[in-house]
C-alpha cells in the first residue's frame, strides 16, 4: 500500500487507529513501519515513544541516499508536522518556529495529497505561535475547501485566531462549526476536539449559553472510543463543566477517569490533572472524616445562621467542632447538619459534606428505582447492558440472572443494596449520565444483533464462564465492533484485511467468535484490532478456553 492510500485511510484521525495497528503489524519496510508507530504513539499519548520514532524518521529520512525516494521527503515532512503538533506551546516555540521553516521550505517538493495536510498545520501554528517571526501560509486551492476532512481545520485555524483576538463568542461558535463540518466525513477526532474546545471555552469564559455542551461531548467520547488515553483530555472538559455547574454527578466522572488513570501517561500535565480530578473521588465507604480547618471554618458560617435550639445536633457536638475538640467527625452527625440548613452539592463545599450528600443521592436514587421494579422479560438484560457499559466488578451477573429467574426480589434488592458501588449500578439501569448512555447503547446494539441470529442463550451461558478481566475484554470488543460497523468507510474494509494480512492464526480465531456471535467478520477483525498485543493475546486465550 503507497502512502497516498494509507492518508486517505488516515483521513479519519485516531479512530482509524485499528487499521493503522493491523497495518504496523504486517508492514516490513522499516520507514512506514515507524510512521505507522508514530502515528499510534502520538494517539495513545506514548510521547516518549512518540519523539524517538519521529528522530527515526527525520534522521533516516534526512539522509541523501533515502531522500532520492519523494515518498520519504513527504514522511519526513509528516513526522515534522506531528512533532510540530506537539511542541506549539510557549516553552518549545522557538523548536516549533524551526520546524514551520521547514516546512515552507520543502512546500513545493512535495506531492499534492501531502501539501493540504502541511498547509493545514501550517495555519493551525500560525494561529497558535502568534508571531512576526514567520508569514501565513495562503491557501488559494479549492480543492483545501472541498476535501471535508481538512475543512474543519481550516475552520479551527480560523476559530484560534478569533480566541487570540479575545472574540471567545464567535471562537466558540466556530470550534463548533467546524466539528459539524467534520460528520459526514466522519472524522471523530475532528468532532471530539472542535466541541471539546467549544465547551472549554464557554466554560472558561462563561458563557454558559453554550454549557450544554459537554454534555455532547460527552455522550461522544463514550460512543466514539474505549481507548482512554485518547479521550482522557475530552473527559477532563466534561470534569471541569460538572465542576463549575456544581453537578453532584461529577463523582461518577471522576470516579471513572482516576479508575483508569493507569491508562495514561505519566507526566506533569496529565499528574496536574488527575490531582485536580482527585479531590471529587469519594471515598463511599467512609462513616468518619477528619475534620480539616477549611471544614470547621464552613461549619461556623452554618452555626451562625440560626440558633443551637433549630438544628438536630446536640449542643456537646457543636461545641466540640467549634472549639476544635474533634479531631473526626462521623457520617450522621453531617447528615444532621445537611438536613439543618438544607445544603445542596456545590464543588466548594468540604469534601466531607459532599461526600454524604452523593451518599445520600444514591441512597434515595435507589430506594425510588427499587420500589418500582418489575421482573418482567426483559429486566435481566436491562441490568446486563448497564454491568457491560459500566464495567462494574461489584456483582456477579450470574447470581443476579439465577435470581431473576427465581422471581427473587426480595433477594435481589439486598445484593444490589450491599454497597454503594452496586447501587450507582442498580441506578444506572434507570438514570445514567451520556458517558455511560452511549456505552450501553453500542452494548444494546450488539445484543440485539445476537438475538436476531438467535444467539442469545448461547451468549448468556459463554459469557458466565469468563472471569471478570474476560469479561472486561468481551465488553471492549461488543463496543468496538458497533462503533466500527456503524461507521461510513470512504475505503474498502474488507480489501484491506484480505490483501494486507500474512498471518492467518488470528483471522480464524477471530473467524470462530464472529460466527459464534453471528457477527460480520471484517468488523470482528477491527475491533480486534482496537486491542493492543497484550490485550490481543488475552482475547485469543479466550476463544481458546471457551470456543
Amino acid at each position: 500500500m503507497n502512502l497516498k492510500e494509507i492518508l486517505s485511510i488516515m483521513k479519519m484521525g485516531s479512530f482509524i487507529y485499528p487499521i493503522i495497528n493491523f497495518f504496523e503489524n504486517m508492514e516490513e519496510d522499516d520507514i512506514t513501519k515507524s510512521f505507522f508507530r508514530m502515528n499510534l504513539y502520538k494517539w495513545f499519548e506514548k510521547n516518549k515513544d512518540f519523539f524517538k520514532e519521529v528522530d527515526k524518521i527525520i534522521s533516516i529520512c534526512s539522509d541523501e541516499k533515502t531522500l532520492c525516494k519523494r515518498s520519504h521527503l513527504s514522511i519526513k515532512m509528516l513526522a515534522l508536522v506531528r512533532k510540530s503538533a506537539l511542541l506549539s506551546n510557549k516553552e518549545n516555540k522557538e523548536d516549533v518556529i524551526k520546524i514551520y521553516k521547514e516546512l515552507r521550505n520543502n512546500f513545493n517538493n512535495l506531492p499534492d495529497y501531502v501539501r493540504t495536510i502541511v498547509a493545514i498545520s501550517m495555519k493551525n501554528l500560525y494561529s497558535k505561535l502568534d508571531t512576526k517571526e514567520i508569514n501565513d501560509v495562503r491557501i488559494w486551492s479549492e480543492s483545501y475547501k472541498k476535501d471535508k476532512s481538512k475543512l474543519s481545520f481550516l475552520t479551527f485555524a480560523e476559530a484560534k485566531k478569533e480566541i487570540n483576538n479575545k472574540n471567545y463568542k464567535k471562537g466558540i461558535e466556530l470550534f463548533y462549526k467546524g466539528a459539524m463540518e467534520s460528520w459526514d466525513v466522519p472524522h471523530p477526532t475532528a468532532i471530539l476536539n472542535g466541541i471539546d474546545f467549544a465547551s472549554w471555552y464557554s466554560i472558561e469564559k462563561n458563557f454558559l449559553e453554550f454549557s450544554s455542551l459537554y454534555g455532547e461531548l460527552e455522550f461522544l467520547a463514550g460512543y466514539y472510543y474505549d481507548k482512554i488515553s485518547i479521550i482522557y483530555d475530552y473527559l477532563y472538559t466534561v470534569f471541569s463543566s460538572y465542576k463549575k455547574l456544581d453537578k453532584i454527578d461529577i463523582h461518577k466522572i471522576a470516579s471513572f477517569m482516576i479508575n483508569n488513570k493507569k491508562q495514561i501517561q505519566k507526566n506533569e500535565y496529565y499528574k496536574k490533572r488527575i490531582d485536580s480530578v482527585k479531590k471529587f473521588y469519594y471515598d463511599l465507604n467512609k462513616n468518619s472524616y477528619k475534620l480539616k480547618k477549611s471544614d470547621i471554618l464552613f461549619f461556623e458560617k452554618c452555626f451562625e445562621e440560626d440558633s443551637i435550639e433549630n438544628i438536630f445536633i446536640s449542643k456537646v457536638t457543636m461545641n466540640s467542632i467549634l472549639k476544635r475538640k474533634a479531631s473526626f467527625i462521623k457520617s450522621n452527625t453531617i447528615r444532621k447538619i445537611i438536613s439543618s440548613y438544607n445544603i445542596s452539592y456545590k464543588t466548594s463545599n468540604p469534601q466531607c459534606i459532599n461526600s454524604e450528600l452523593i451518599k445520600m443521592n444514591i441512597e434515595n436514587n435507589f430506594s425510588h428505582f427499587s420500589s418500582f421494579v418489575s421482573f418482567d422479560n426483559d429486566f435481566f438484560e436491562k441490568i446486563l447492558l448497564t454491568y457491560m457499559s459500566l464495567d462494574n466488578k461489584s456483582i456477579d451477573i450470574s447470581l443476579i440472572y439465577n435470581l431473576i429467574n427465581k422471581n427473587n426480589k426480595k433477594s435481589l434488592i439486598k445484593i444490589f443494596k450491599n454497597n454503594y458501588n452496586s447501587m450507582i449500578l442498580f441506578n444506572s439501569i434507570f438514570e445514567s449520565i451520556p458517558f455511560f448512555n452511549a456505552r450501553k447503547y453500542l452494548i444494546r446494539l450488539s445484543i440485539d444483533e445476537i438475538k436476531i441470529k438467535n444467539k442469545y442463550h448461547d451468549f448468556i451461558s459463554f459469557y458466565f464462564k469468563l472471569d471478570e478481566d474476560e469479561k472486561l475484554l468481551l465488553n471492549i470488543f461488543f463496543r468496538n465492533y458497533q462503533r466500527y460497523k456503524r461507521t461510513k468507510f470512504s475505503f474498502n474494509l474488507n480489501k484491506i484485511f484480505k490483501n494486507n494480512s500474512k498471518n492467518k492464526l488470528w483471522k480464524n480465531k477471530i473467524d470462530k467468535i464472529s460466527r459464534f456471535f453471528g457477527f460480520d467478520q471484517y468488523f470482528s477483525y477491527t475491533s480486534f484490532w482496537c486491542f493492543e498485543e497484550k490485550d490481543r493475546k488475552g482475547f485469543i486465550e479466550i476463544i481458546n478456553k471457551f470456543l
